[in-house]
């Protein structure tokens, strides 16, 4: 039996179709996650660092490449990134579990979208 993480219902028949004739088998994973391909960039900062970037301490916001290139320009240490967005995160911790699975999603045709993908295929999650 499949588990689904996703939001939207009516489009998980069509997911696990999709999925199905793109891999020829059903049977391949135990969960199918629909996800936003987010990356999400870590680093460590200051206090006074992070009160220069926002007010709110532990609160999230997409920006812009130009907003995170100028963050990224101020921060004193090293940052780091990782595949994120809501499906992947949750599919990241179960595949570290050891279920086998599977991500429906758009990655953009450029270096990050590359190293998004790479990075999936190495915590061993299929990606369509």
């Amino acid at each position: 039996m499949h588990k689904f993480i996703a939001p939207g219902i009516c489009l998980l028949m069509h997911l696990f179709a999709y999925a199905k004739e793109v891999n020829g088998s059903s049977n391949n994973y135990s969960v199918l996650a629909l996800s936003a391909a987010i990356i999400d960039h870590h680093l460590f900062t200051t206090h006074e660092g992070l009160h220069s970037i926002t007010t709110e301490k532990g609160g999230w916001a997409p920006i812009n490449r130009a907003d995170l290139s100028t963050i990224l320009g101020k921060s004193d240490g090293e940052s780091t990134m990782s595949p994120g967005g809501s499906g992947t995160n949750v599919i990241k911790g179960l595949a570290q579990l050891g279920e086998k699975c599977a991500l429906v999603g758009k990655v953009g045709n450029d270096l990050r979208g590359e190293y998004y993908t790479k990075k999936l295929r190495s915590y061993g999650i299929m990606y369509y």
